[in-house]
């Protein structure tokens, strides 16, 4: 037997599959019955541990992000990356417009990573650092580059891949 549904939105039946709608502004009703949405927002400061894939899930099955919120009930972003080997602050939310914001280059919000160096670092280290690095695609300069004991302090505006993992590798 065929199953009819009817959907409505702002009281206009929806013939079209996949009509977005913003559940803050608009009333939803299904089968003549309101449809509230959850409209809270979650964000969860979570210590990365080392070892871990910031992303929530794995092809290979690796350890991910998954294993410690897998079982959220909300659709959780990280905000941000650490390479696998690094440890720190991660920022997950179910806030997809949040996450985007915090993260994309044309929002210009800055990163803050601190580097624990087992050498210590010369002068010329940090003027080369300061200078820039150069990724596969093209130069990436930090904003600032401070030293604190054997704590380098490296702010960026860009995410991109490995930048602050290919900015110490030669170090090593």
């Amino acid at each position: 037997f065929p199953v009819t549904i009817e959907v409505q939105v702002d009281n206009k039946v929806v013939r079209v599959l996949g009509t977005k709608i913003n559940p803050i502004n608009n009333q939803v009703k299904v089968d003549g019955e309101i449809i509230f949405s959850n409209l809270s927002k979650t964000y969860i400061a979570f210590h990365k541990p080392a070892g871990v894939l910031s992303t929530m899930s794995d092809p290979e099955g690796r350890s991910s992000l998954q294993d410690f919120f897998g079982s959220w009930p909300d659709r959780l972003f990280h905000v941000g990356r650490l390479d696998k080997e690094s440890e720190g602050l991660i920022i997950l939310t179910n806030d997809g417009t949040w996450a985007h914001e915090a993260t994309h280059p044309s929002f210009g919000v800055k990163k803050t990573y601190l580097v624990l160096c087992e050498n210590e670092v010369s002068s010329s280290q940090i003027d080369s650092l300061r200078k820039g690095v150069v990724l596969e695609d093209g130069l990436a300069k930090p904003l600032e580059v401070n030293r604190f004991g054997g704590w380098i302090e490296l702010v960026i505006h860009e995410g991109r891949n490995q930048i602050v993992q290919i900015a110490f590798q030669t170090w090593v």
